[in-house]
């Protein structure tokens, strides 16, 4: 399984952005408060692995793991093998307090770090794992996010 690893400071400097992947195969994104020195939320990306069943072992976790991805609660379409580093992009929005995760060039996880609300295009249902997203053209206008022409280029 690849290692995944990426980050990026706001250009204020006062947050940054982590996406990585865990032992159990889920790539999470966090939004760090630099100040504070905290994780303001997290939200997940996709996972380098087949989803877990939630009755099956790779649904046990310990305090303090990361969560993994489970079947039911995370689209299928979530599980990307062959992600690299370089498959993955961070984009901040212009008040520097929210921030996208993209794959391949489309938005797929996004932190409000004002709200500290995560959505995610894989979450399937409000729970611990954030909040499904809504359309695109919702979130641009509500949160600054770079419209879909400065992702896509």
């Amino acid at each position: 399984m690849t290692d995944i690893w990426k980050a990026s400071q706001s250009p204020s400097e006062r947050y940054h952005c982590i996406v990585e992947s865990a032992e159990n195969g889920a790539v999470w994104m966090y939004l760090r408060d630099a100040i504070a020195k905290k994780t303001l939320a997290a939200a997940p990306v996709c996972s380098l692995v087949n989803l877990h069943n939630p009755s099956g072992p790779g649904a046990i976790f310990q305090r303090g793991d990361v969560p993994p991805l489970l079947e039911g609660h995370i689209s299928e379409g979530a599980v990307m093998p062959h992600l690299k580093d370089g498959d993955v992009s961070i984009h901040w929005s212009e008040n520097e307090e929210s921030v996208i995760v993209s794959l391949f060039g489309r938005p797929v996880a996004c932190i409000d770090g004002g709200s500290k609300t995560a959505r995610s295009r894989i979450v399937l249902q409000k729970g611990s794992y954030g909040h499904p997203w809504m359309a695109l053209d919702e979130l641009d206008r509500e949160h600054q996010f770079p419209t879909r022409s400065e992702v896509d280029a």
